[in-house]
C-alpha cells in the first residue's frame, strides 16, 4: 500500500468537516459485539439523520409521537461506497439486534426507519426500566457525588 505524504491538520481544515457520532455503548457493551464495524457506522449515519427528523418533527413523527427517518439503501450505498448486498446485510444486523425497525410503505415509497433507543440497555444486557426522569435524577446524584469527592480530595 502506498503511503501518502500528507500535511498535518490545521484548525481551519478541521472546522470544515462534520462527523458521525458513534455511541460508546455500541463498542463497549457485549450486547452489540456481534455487529460489524460497518453496521455500527451505518447506525451512526441513521442516528445522525434522527437529529434532522427531530428538527422537522411535524413531518417525521408518527401518530404515537415516535420520530422516524427515511434513509434508503441507495443513500447508504452512496455514503459508504459499499454494494447493495453489503448494505442490506448491515441493515439486517441492525434490525436483528433491535437497534432499528423498518416499516415498508409500499407503492414504491421508501421504508420508514425507527431508530430505537439504545440507552435502554444496561451493562448486564437487560432492558433498563428507568424512566427518563429517574435517569436524570440518578445522573444528577452521581455528578453531585463526584463534585463532593473532588472537594474533599483537594483538602
Amino acid at each position: 500500500m502506498e503511503k501518502f505524504n500528507l500535511p498535518r491538520m490545521k484548525r481551519k481544515t478541521a472546522e470544515l468537516y462534520n462527523f458521525y457520532q458513534i455511541p460508546k455503548v455500541l463498542l463497549k457493551n457485549k450486547t452489540f459485539s456481534s455487529l460489524d464495524g460497518w453496521s455500527i457506522l451505518l447506525f451512526s449515519m441513521l442516528f445522525d439523520r434522527v437529529s434532522l427528523s427531530a428538527e422537522n418533527v411535524r413531518d417525521f413523527t408518527d401518530d404515537n409521537g415516535d420520530i422516524f427517518i427515511i434513509f434508503t439503501v441507495e443513500e447508504a450505498m452512496e455514503k459508504s461506497s459499499k454494494s447493495k448486498p453489503v448494505i442490506c446485510k448491515y441493515f439486517k444486523q441492525l434490525e436483528d439486534i433491535g437497534l432499528i425497525e423498518r416499516v415498508r410503505r409500499g407503492l414504491g415509497k421508501p421504508s420508514i426507519i425507527y431508530v430505537n433507543d439504545f440507552t435502554a440497555i444496561e451493562n448486564d444486557n437487560k432492558i433498563c426500566s428507568k424512566t427518563a426522569s429517574q435517569e436524570e435524577t440518578s445522573r444528577s446524584q452521581i455528578i453531585l457525588l463526584q463534585v463532593v469527592k473532588k472537594f474533599y480530595l483537594k483538602r
